[in-house]
């Protein structure tokens, strides 16, 4: 964990996965504490409410071209890393993911041992997954595709 902080772009491309693939994109269940008014409509207390976590991060409000794939967007002009508070894959809030912080960190270093010793290839004659496609409910999960592995 040491080299992350002179290893930006690849803390970059995480932030950028973790961004177009949330794990859980409609957030977890919620309950509101109180009653509440919410665009004219009525919210009774104890209401269950999902946040649309993935709908948050594919705003074109919130992100130039939402839905491409871009590390380079949470990079400065000095190659240091943004930071966001639209970047809410693990929720926001009192609420949010008590596993955020291992699963940034799990995911760091998975991502950059894999890179480090393997090269990935899509099989001739195969096309390359489209990252954006798959089942998108409680948990995003894309569907199958063949990729190579070779060790460096």
């Amino acid at each position: 964990m040491e080299d992350k902080a002179r290893m930006p772009f690849t803390e970059a491309t995480i932030l950028e996965v973790f961004r177009m693939s949330p794990v859980v994109p409609m957030g977890g269940p919620h309950a509101t504490s109180e009653s509440t008014t919410l665009a004219g409509y009525t919210i009774p207390k104890g209401t269950i409410i999902l946040g649309d976590l993935y709908r948050v991060l594919h705003d074109k409000n919130n992100f130039e071209d939402p839905y491409k794939f871009k590390p380079e967007r949470w990079l400065d002009c000095d190659g240091k890393v943004i930071k966001s508070d639209k970047m809410i894959p693990f929720s926001i809030g009192p609420r949010v993911c008590l596993g955020k912080g291992l699963a940034e960190m799990e995911s760091f270093i998975f991502f950059s041992t894999l890179l480090q010793n393997f090269t990935f290839k899509v099989p001739e004659g195969e096309n390359p997954p489209n990252g954006m496609e798959g089942l998108n409910a409680i948990i995003f999960s894309p569907h199958d595709y063949n990729v190579w592995a070779v060790r460096r």
